[in-house]
């Protein structure tokens, strides 16, 4: 099956995924075939694109290849011969979305293991819109007819890789980077930048993951040092431009430390500006603003989420069993930061 510009948008993408959701609820307690099974159709694609792409988003992969690649569901199956279906619709975030199902099928053959940081979701983040459009247009475009259970597996695929060059001053010449005149990027951005354009290149899995591991913490020293992975364009004065220092976590939450315990107390009011400030660093979440579903619940699903920075609002009080599982977070190397009025 192919999908591409001609055929028509036959539902809304946030339709469907408010019917998944309304089937799903917040999943408490269900496993991902029992979610499978009670979706049909778009609802399928929807889901198991959706829960990947957030994933992704958050740079949580790890999360994605532990629910999804190394368990009986076959997750990297489905997103391969989704990204084929869905290759006519834009070819670039397609081959995305298939290079991410091949490291998860790597994992699931034992062939190589995905590590807690991966260079994957930059990658992905550099494409981000995209690949969310392109998700979108899959899922308005399903045949109403088809299921994603019978879609036949994605054929043999190879992503074409490049050999270094001889010159050991720059591996891999022919990739280019460049600022572009733009001096406002984030450490997180150039490493998308940089990585993207590597992957497009045909720098192989080894050496994107070796890129990531070397990639120092200044986005200064991050553009120079790629001088011997790719040609970099940029300029003295658009690199000297990026030397501003990242905040400290400590910074952010104004306090003098993190305490042994992980737990961290701030005035509720200053809860959303430490959140926005500690986002742009890390992977982070805020509980306790829910009026339907119970603070336990959510710190158990930030948990599974592993995320390194919890905020809870407690304007709604903290019940014994949620303080139990703050306290348990914050002792297995969550820092979790409680904002009390």
């Amino acid at each position: 099956m192919r999908i591409t510009r001609d055929d028509p948008a036959v539902r809304t993408f946030d339709g469907v995924r408010a019917e998944k959701d309304r089937k799903l609820g917040r999943g408490e307690g269900m496993s991902l075939e029992d979610a499978w099974a009670l979706l049909h159709g778009a609802e399928r694609v929807v889901w198991i694109l959706g829960e990947l792409s957030y994933l992704m988003t958050e740079r949580r992969f790890h999360i994605w290849i532990q629910g999804y690649a190394e368990r009986e569901f076959d997750g990297p199956r489905h997103i391969a011969a989704l990204a084929e279906a869905g290759e006519g619709l834009d070819p670039e975030a397609a081959a995305i979305f298939r290079w991410v199902a091949e490291r998860g099928q790597l994992v699931r053959d034992g062939k190589r293991g995905e590590a807690l940081f991966s260079v994957v979701p930059y990658v992905w983040g550099a494409m981000h819109d995209r690949c969310i459009q392109w998700m979108k247009d899959v899922v308005e475009r399903w045949p109403a007819e088809a299921d994603l259970g019978d879609l036949a597996p994605a054929s043999a695929h190879a992503r074409p890789i490049q050999a270094p060059a001889p010159d050991v001053s720059c591996r891999f010449p022919g990739a280019l980077f460049s600022l572009d005149g733009a001096t406002d990027f984030g450490l997180d951005a150039l490493l998308e930048r940089a990585t993207y354009v590597l992957w497009q290149h045909g720098v192989s899995d080894d050496d994107l993951d070796g890129v990531f591991a070397w990639a120092p913490n200044e986005p200064d020293e991050l553009v120079r040092g790629l001088a011997e992975w790719m040609t970099v364009t940029a300029t003295e004065q658009e690199i000297e431009a990026l030397q501003v220092s990242v905040p400290s976590l400590t910074e952010i939450l104004g306090v003098d430390g993190i305490p042994s315990s992980g737990v961290v107390r701030v005035p509720l009011a200053s809860l959303d500006s430490m959140l926005q400030g500690a986002g742009e660093f890390m992977p982070c979440t805020v509980v306790g603003r829910s009026s339907d579903t119970p603070l336990s619940a959510e710190l158990r699903s930030a948990a599974r989420m592993d995320f390194d920075l919890v905020f809870v609002d407690t304007k709604n009080g903290v019940p014994e069993d949620a303080a139990q599982m703050i306290t348990n977070l914050g002792l297995t190397g969550t820092i979790v930061v409680l904002g009390e009025a």
